[in-house]
């Protein structure tokens, strides 16, 4: 059970849950290591393309196959928690939670820590990193601190229904590496990209915002201010973040009517 912190709570308690979360996210952390160099092991074998791209860019390959696999993972996970807790619905509860959807935030909390660290060891090669450093930390903060209070699993489980572009966004730059840019897959896969991340990264997660923070105002403001506080600033960092990759991939878009070349090697 997680603890019910009216106020900052007690320290002892505080710090015992971030230990709590931290060893239940570890195992997830593990995992997607494991599955991440097994994929750097076995890339190169089977495919001729990737045993043709430098280091940093393989590895960049095996973190977007981890990737695509975390969204075969969390996404059934998170749908069924919004179905067991009701999550989806406008009026869901900030203090409703189950076992389910605590293993969700351990989960997500364990995908981003193991994928911060080859963020982290290609800081200089890879595009983006400011930015997506900044994701990564408060997606730590975010659920991290829903898997160790039990509150607002109604805004963090949801959004992991996000995930679901991963796979998209990651299939885009495998056909691009591969020689199929400018193939009907490569376009096809393109709209399917933009079509779900406008449906779910724009619309899904504003409607996630005013459902919870404006219509359930009240509710919100009956929360601990700390949390308040804190998501005060993670959740519009979270939209702001969206929205700038939503625009990087219309200009891209853009640039593919004009008759430009709209690859990009930067991971969404």
């Amino acid at each position: 059970m997680a603890p019910d912190f009216s106020d900052w709570g007690s320290p002892a308690a505080f710090a015992s849950s971030v230990v709590d979360v931290t060893i239940a996210s570890l195992p997830w952390a593990a995992l997607y290591a494991v599955c991440f160099f097994v994929s750097k092991f076995v890339g190169p074998l089977l495919f001729a393309h990737c045993a043709a791209l430098l280091p940093d860019q393989q590895d960049y390959w095996a973190a977007s196959v981890v990737s695509c696999l975390n969204c075969f993972v969390i996404v059934p996970m998170a749908w069924m928690a919004c179905t067991e807790l009701n999550l989806l619905s406008s009026d869901a509860s900030f203090k409703v939670y189950s076992d389910l959807s605590t293993m969700c935030c351990h989960a997500m909390v364990g995908y981003t820590f193991y994928d911060l660290l080859p963020l982290l060891y290609h800081r200089k090669k890879w595009g983006g990193f400011a930015m997506y450093l900044v994701h990564h930390v408060a997606t730590i903060a975010s659920w991290g601190v829903a898997a160790a209070t039990g509150y607002a699993h109604c805004v963090g489980v949801p959004v992991l229904l996000l995930e679901i572009t991963g796979p998209f966004t990651n299939l885009r730059w495998f056909l691009h590496v591969a020689g199929y840019k400018n193939t009907t897959a490569y376009l096809v896969n393109g709209i399917l990209m933009t079509v779900s991340f406008f449906v779910l990264r724009v619309v899904f997660n504003w409607w996630l915002f005013i459902t919870r923070y404006y219509l359930q105002r009240a509710a919100f403001l009956m929360q601990p201010a700390w949390l308040r506080w804190l998501y005060y600033f993670l959740y519009p960092t979270n939209l702001a973040l969206q929205l700038l990759w939503f625009k990087k991939i219309m200009d891209g878009v853009m640039k593919l009517l004009a008759g430009g070349d709209a690859s990009s090697k930067k991971k969404k």
